[in-house]
């Protein structure tokens, strides 16, 4: 098989309701140098029969299985067995615009970044736009200040963990064997705090050309655990050695990180009907990991605005429960 410009990593478990509307979303793409690499992870329903019979339909699309160690160990075979020029990550039910890989193609041709970065739409139950994040415009980043630019932009617009959302050249990660770590929290992160590192050009697509669908319940998103301390201890020292390399102002990276992860946890359990003990427990954690590493009013002056009412609204569950209940009633009404 000759190189192909696009290497398409698809991590597989037990979605076998979702991946034909994943492949079709790829197949249907009127661009056609690629390969697929479908990983299953040790799925226990069809869908490694799926994958087999997508393998007979297509040559460019190959099958690889492991016993289930996690989305992180999937997308590394599929970065073993890659062959294109650059690689991209999609979830499995998950779906692409039928414009990205042109696009795409069209980018690496007239600018051969090392990164491509573009916009999603969140998709809810009934198919509506819940949320949609895009860059401002499009625009290349060359030198070390446009990307330090770029990472607190990606950073601050939900846009930078993900892999989805970005086309990365494959000869970069293989040389610095950049690889997802098998972390219980933020291995996406990590994964691009560190490319970060050996990015010298990027560039961003001011449009949405990913559908990160919320439908399935037990999706490695849906999944998330409040995470422990030692988690983010890890996180915050990757995350500064990017931002100390990209000559970026480390203070309050800990504690902002903290503060914003537990605040979306907590909306998450609270929408998915935990058990409100449960969630108290977790909230009652969460302030004694504050207290053990900051004084409260220090921290209080150190972080946005912004922060400092989801802070105060997790300090007050009470009425972070009443708001939640309201922006759920108000979209009810308006649908």
């Amino acid at each position: 098989m000759e190189k192909p410009l696009f290497s398409i990593v698809v991590p597989c478990y037990n979605i076998e309701e979702y991946l034909i509307g994943s492949m079709e979303s790829i197949l249907s793409q009127p661009f056609k140098d690629w390969e697929v690499i479908l990983v299953d992870d040790g799925s226990t329903d069809a869908t490694g029969a799926m994958i087999k019979s997508f393998t007979e339909m297509d040559p460019r699309i190959h099958y690889y299985s492991q016993v289930n160690k996690g989305v992180s160990v999937a997308r590394n075979i599929g970065i073993e067995h890659a062959i294109g020029e650059y690689i991209y990550f999609l979830d499995a039910d998950d779906t692409i615009s039928d414009r990205l890989l042109t696009q795409l193609s069209i980018e690496v041709a007239e600018e051969k970044p090392d990164l491509i970065v573009f916009g999603y739409d969140k998709i809810g139950p009934n198919l509506e736009i819940l949320r949609r994040r895009i860059p401002k415009q499009n625009k290349l980043y060359q030198d070390k200040d446009a990307i330090g630019d770029l990472f607190i932009f990606l950073e601050n617009n939900e846009l930078f963990n993900p892999p989805w959302n970005k086309l990365y050249r494959l000869n970069l990660l293989v040389q610095n064997n950049i690889k997802f770590p098998p972390l219980a929290v933020g291995e996406d992160a990590v994964f691009n705090y560190i490319f970060f590192r050996f990015l010298e050009s990027a560039y961003v697509i001011a449009e949405p050309l990913y559908n990160y669908l919320t439908l399935r319940e037990g999706s490695a998103t849906e999944n998330e655990n409040f995470p422990e301390l030692s988690a983010f201890t890890f996180l915050d020292d990757q995350k500064k050695q990017t931002m100390n390399q990209l000559g970026l102002n480390t203070s309050g990276v800990y504690e902002t990180d903290l503060i914003v992860a537990y605040y979306n946890l907590f909306k998450k359990s609270f929408l998915r009907k935990d058990i409100s003990r449960v969630l108290d427990i977790k909230i009652t954690l969460f302030k004694e990991q504050v207290t053990s590493h900051y004084q409260l009013h220090d921290l209080i002056l150190r972080i946005s605005k912004k922060n400092n009412i989801k802070l105060f609204l997790l300090y007050h569950t009470h009425l972070f429960r009443i708001i939640l209940v309201l922006q759920s009633i108000l979209i009810k009404v308006k649908k």
